[in-house]
């Protein structure tokens, strides 16, 4: 239902990476490391709730990883999977050295690619997963195609501290995430959507609260704790939520 067309939103999203003096192509910036350690204990928690799937899977596959700090930090927390760290934009990924060296890993693999298009191979990946990047990608119905080719059979796709919201409150949500960030596109996953996409690929959708909140403020917690006390206003109102994707 966004506003924009996947190109613009795809040329928007290898601007910012191309232009940015925090987060380009061999950047390095104290306020980005900081920014990106506010986020690692959230996104540890994230992968501490969905332990199960990460402890038993062999190859895990990031999309939209930016410059693949979270998959340093999986590598790191699972040595002996095959970790492949991905972005749209090459000049995203061409920072991961530098994750690697403050995280002591090395990444199994990485290249850019949208995620619609990945170049691996059929069922060669037991986890897919994105943190805080799924609401970037747009095209969410080739987007779990291929995922799905990618799958093996009871192998999972994250999308880890998502934004969503009901397609009644969408409009009005669209308007406040890009208000807050204009740089790139922002958008957030209208549930009853991904529900049918999961449906028509045969997988099942399981959602999670968010365990987590980044750079809470009193109003941002006030509001979630009023989601926690009524849990169905979280199929209304925008929150954050964890989507597992599980391939039957």
């Amino acid at each position: 239902m966004s506003v924009i067309t996947q190109a613009e939103r795809e040329r928007l999203e290898l601007h910012f990476w191309e232009q940015s003096s925090t987060e380009g192509a061999g950047t390095f910036s104290i306020d980005n490391l900081l920014n990106k350690m506010s986020e690692a204990p959230v996104f540890a928690s994230e992968l501490e709730r969905f332990a199960g799937e990460f402890s038993r899977a062999k190859t895990v596959l990031e999309l939209g990883g930016g410059q693949l700090w979270s998959s340093c930090l999986v590598k790191a927390r699972y040595p002996d999977a095959e970790v492949i760290g991905s972005d749209i934009s090459a000049s995203g990924i061409a920072s991961a050295p530098m994750w690697e060296n403050i995280f002591r890993v090395k990444l199994d693999g990485s290249f850019a690619c949208t995620s619609y298009a990945i170049p691996m191979d059929d069922q060669s990946c037991d986890v897919v997963y994105a943190f805080q990047a799924a609401h970037h990608f747009g095209d969410h119905a080739r987007t779990l195609t291929e995922v799905s080719r990618i799958l093996r059979p009871g192998g999972v796709l994250l999308y880890l501290g998502e934004p969503v919201c009901s397609r009644l409150t969408y409009p009005v949500a669209l308007k406040r995430v890009n208000r807050i960030r204009p740089e790139v596109h922002e958008d957030l996953l209208i549930l009853d959507d991904m529900e049918k996409l999961a449906s028509a690929n045969d997988m099942q959708l399981d959602r999670f609260a968010r365990a987590d909140i980044i750079h809470p403020t009193p109003k941002k917690a006030f509001y979630y704790a009023a989601l926690d006390a009524a849990p169905i206003l979280r199929r209304v109102l925008p929150s954050a939520m964890s989507l597992r994707f599980r391939k039957r």
